[in-house]
């Protein structure tokens, strides 16, 4: 082999070896980048990186909700925090299981989980009433025997939000998202307590009881207005109205 040659095969060799230890330290630097982004208690991403993915999740879905556990509180004040912490890991991989790995879950903080999926248009209220009766199945917890938890899960459909309906596709930038998101948000929060008023482990949001035009309205009172409206103004609302 001739000198030249032999430099050349040795420079590409080191150059393959270069990008090989480049791609190892960007993967590993990724892997850390994502254990950061997720909960420590459930394996759920954080509220930041919620937010991050949620324009391409909400490209791809078509439901925005938001979920917390009634009678929580309760569990960690008489049982203690460890079983809490059990209830919490047993409500994340529920959710995943039947949510699956394409559903944008995450933990916000506290026993308040945000969602971001599609649901199957003719079989939603099946779909919803198969994820709380899965959430609400007992928790085995170690030297507790089983506990028992509620749900009150809110959930908006994209296409009744007056954001969402602004622009067409061509259009949707990282505002329209953050518009979306904002709103699907403000309207999950109102059906999570109407959900919690009707007594329901689910409701669709409403916006002919609760328009999203202008968010703000939502965002500053939600629990005042559904509690004035009470439980008779969803009477014929219920599951979905």
């Amino acid at each position: 082999m001739s000198t030249a040659l032999a430099l050349l095969t040795g420079a590409t060799a080191a150059c393959s070896a270069g990008w090989a230890i480049t791609a190892r330290t960007l993967r590993r630097r990724t892997a850390e980048l994502e254990r950061q982004e997720r909960d420590g208690l459930t394996g759920l991403w954080r509220r930041e990186a919620f937010e991050k993915r949620a324009p391409a999740a909400l490209a791809a879905g078509n439901v925005i909700a938001l979920l917390d556990l009634d009678g929580f509180k309760q569990i960690n004040d008489t049982k203690g925090h460890a079983a809490g912490d059990d209830v919490l890991r047993a409500t994340a991989a529920r959710l995943v299981a039947e949510l699956g790995e394409s559903a944008l879950i995450a933990r916000l903080g506290g026993d308040e989980f945000a969602l971001i999926t599609a649901l199957d248009i003719p079989a939603a209220r099946d779909q919803l009433d198969q994820l709380t009766t899965a959430l609400t199945s007992p928790v085995p917890v170690p030297g507790a025997s089983e506990l028992a938890v509620g749900v009150s899960l809110g959930v908006a459909w994209l296409r009744d939000l007056p954001a969402f309906n602004a622009t067409g596709p061509a259009t949707r930038t990282a505002p329209f998202w953050r518009a979306v998101l904002s709103e699907g948000l403000s309207a999950a929060d109102a059906a999570m307590y109407a959900a919690k008023a009707l007594r329901h482990d689910w409701q669709l949001f409403d916006r002919a009881v609760d328009p999203v035009r202008p968010a703000l309205r939502i965002e500053h009172a939600p629990r005042r207005r559904y509690r004035e409206h009470g439980p008779a103004a969803f009477s014929t609302a219920a599951h979905g109205g």
